[in-house]
């Protein structure tokens, strides 16, 4: 039999915001990272694996824009491993999009510094994604090497895509990147703290290729790292014992690998392995819903549209969409968008979407001006003087029921001094709203309010103007997918052309009962509903809320005692009666929580929208809303690149 072969391999796990904000984290990085350069250009044999991601090169060369020529030269020698990601992605909540962005951007910040990784490291991610494997591939990665989400009780194993890509995965010890940073370099205790080490990496390894992780969350480069070396070489003579990269010992390990199994799911699960921690998927929940709107804006509008703007020749706005993308990327930490992150970083990263949010409709703006032939100086409105855009921002053809706020100029809002300026007011008010010349589009009038606009243009001072907003619901014909159209003249009619739609499909709601012509939601007194749809599916009592005493934390749940029932709440108001769009509202507020429930029926859709509002200020409480599934052995949930399907999960569980 061939010898083993012992690879140690020097990194640290980097958490840019955790317990601390960036900058906390930051004091510590640049000094870090000044030891470890002036380490390896001592060490030329000796590498260092920056928890494969780039963006902590970013930052240290942000403080220390001499180093680029040292840090340049180490990471084109792989002294230096980053990459491929620029961040360490929670990899189960950001959209597939921000995965494949993530990797670009890493990937981009590889090559300027000279730099290739050839394995996705994940050493932290709380749970991977089936199509993990498929996308590694695409960018031409030989491995991955990850921890958490799995057990087994060996060290590789293949893991296979949905579309049937595979690839080699090493699998972590129980201890994860940990396992080593606890060897001493002195002999005689080394001799006693190395066996049981020894014994569990050897059980688990498929190949005579042993990994041995040397670092910890934060930890600088060990300088007594070749005193180690000899030490594990004299405790294991028939054996070779090296300082290796991550590649370096994926290549030896894989080009030997036989007989292990082959995974073909998500890895969500690590019992009798390492905690996945999928509690976290319940925190900072308004973190998550802002990460998720943002992705959707520039995933389904802003790119398209900027897509479309360019090539019918009005411009590249491709520099400030990467710009919103590298925002959004590194909101994504595992920590940060898991929620387990100190209140301050939780802040930040907020404002981080705010500002690509921001990039985003501006983008989105400006295309749809172009496409549509917009002036450049946009003016106030004046009643009948509008133009709706309409994009459908899918592939395929899609039409019916949008929910549109129009603004009608009321009068001008002066900013300074008057110096002699009169304020306008509109000529007459508008006794009602219709699209089109003819009135052609069927509307619901859903409310209306007053407000202040700014309108800003780039050839003018920004204008202030008091406006009055109509929300109303538009039935819109089927348009192609992506396709874009501007309907001229917002123009005011007596009364609003109504929906046509007859009494058999028309939508309706009262206090007790939502329908429309695929579904009839019954609401009950107690706050939850029953559902029926035309296909035969009912399932009762949806939305039920519940409490329990916990007391775990943002990463895992801690349950005690028995689940307790929380009243719903006993009356509902009607927000839109139809016939495009139902709407009911119901609220309730105890001492501890306050809780809005508000369900919504659209015209010739087969989905009731759900909204909840909620805030739980019981101390070591787990507020729950449940959502049973019926008979159904499976439930469908969203993932990226897909859908899985996951048991239910039940109520005493």
């Amino acid at each position: 039999m061939k010898p083993l072969v012992f690879h140690l391999i020097p990194h640290t796990h980097w958490d840019r915001e955790w317990y601390g904000t960036r900058a906390a984290f930051l004091a510590r990085l640049v000094p870090m990272l000044d030891e470890a350069c002036a380490t390896l250009l001592a060490n030329s044999g000796l590498s260092f694996l920056l928890d494969g991601q780039t963006v902590i090169l970013g930052d240290y060369l942000a403080a220390r824009p001499d180093q680029a020529p040292v840090v340049t030269d180490l990471v084109a020698a792989g002294q230096v491993q980053a990459g491929p990601s620029r961040v360490l992605v929670d990899e189960l909540i950001p959209s597939a999009e921000s995965l494949v962005r993530n990797l670009l951007q890493g990937q981009r910040d590889l090559h300027l510094l000279g730099g290739k990784s050839r394995t996705l490291y994940s050493p932290d991610a709380f749970g991977h994604p089936a199509a993990l494997p498929m996308l590694a591939r695409e960018f031409g990665l030989e491995g991955i090497a990850l921890w958490r989400g799995r057990s087994g009780n060996t060290d590789f194993f293949w893991w296979e895509s949905p579309d049937g890509s595979r690839l080699p995965v090493y699998h972590l010890p129980a201890a994860g990147y940990e396992v080593g940073q606890g060897l001493p370099s002195e002999t005689a205790r080394l001799r006693k703290a190395w066996p049981p080490i020894r014994d569990e990496l050897v059980t688990r390894a498929a190949t005579r290729h042993v990994a041995i992780f040397i670092g910890a969350d934060h930890h600088p480069l060990r300088n007594d790292l070749p005193s180690l070396v000899a030490g594990l070489t004299e405790l294991e003579p028939d054996a070779a014992v090296r300082l290796s990269s991550l590649d370096q010992f994926m290549a030896a390990a894989t080009a030997e690998l036989k007989n292990v199994g082959v995974v073909t799911s998500e890895l969500r699960q690590g019992h009798q392995h390492t905690w996945s921690l999928q509690g976290v998927h319940g925190t900072r929940l308004p973190l998550k819903r802002q990460s998720a709107l943002t992705e959707l804006l520039l995933e389904r509008h802003a790119e398209p549209l900027a897509a479309l703007a360019s090539r019918a020749g009005h411009g590249d706005q491709r520099p400030v969409l990467n710009m919103a993308w590298r925002l959004v990327v590194e909101t994504q930490f595992h920590d940060t968008i898991c929620g387990t992150v100190h209140d301050d970083a939780a802040r930040e990263a907020s404002q981080r979407l705010r500002d690509a949010a921001v990039l985003g409709r501006a983008i989105r703006q400006r295309a749809m001006d172009r496409l549509c032939a917009v002036p450049d100086v946009p003016i106030s409105v004046e009643p009948g003087a509008g133009t709706l855009l309409i994009w459908n921002p899918r592939t395929t053809q899609a039409g019916g029921v949008a929910v549109v706020d129009v603004t009608s100029f009321a009068e001008d809002v002066l900013v300074g001094p008057p110096d002699g300026r009169r304020a306008r007011r509109a000529t007459a008010k508008s006794p009602g709203t219709s699209f089109g010349n003819a009135g052609e589009l069927q509307l619901q009038v859903l409310g209306t309010a007053s407000r202040i606009d700014r309108v800003d243009s780039a050839l003018r001072y920004p204008d202030a103007d008091r406006v009055s907003v109509t929300r109303l619901a538009v039935l819109l014909p089927p348009m192609p997918g992506l396709g874009l159209a501007a309907v001229p003249g917002c123009v005011a009619h007596p009364k609003p052309r109504r929906a046509q739609a007859g009494a058999s499909h028309a939508v309706r709601a009262d206090r007790r009962v939502l329908r429309n012509q695929h579904l009839r939601v019954r609401l009950r007194d107690d706050g939850t509903l029953d559902l029926e749809a035309q296909n035969g599916v009912t399932l009762r009592r949806i939305l039920e809320l519940e409490q329990q005493a916990d007391l775990g934390d943002c990463y895992t749940a801690s349950p005690r005692g028995a689940v307790q029932a929380i009243p719903g709440p006993a009356s509902w108001r009607v927000l839109g009666d139809g016939p495009l769009l139902a709407a009911v509202e119901a609220q309730s507020t105890t001492d501890t929580l306050a809780y809005r429930l508000r369900l919504e029926l659209r015209h010739n859709e087969p989905f009731l929208r759900i909204r909840v509002d909620l805030e739980n200020h019981a101390g070591d409480q787990r507020v729950r809303l449940r959502v049973p599934v019926g008979a159904a052995p499976y439930a469908m949930a969203g993932a990226p690149f897909g859908h899985e399907r996951r048991r239910p999960v039940q109520p005493s569980g």
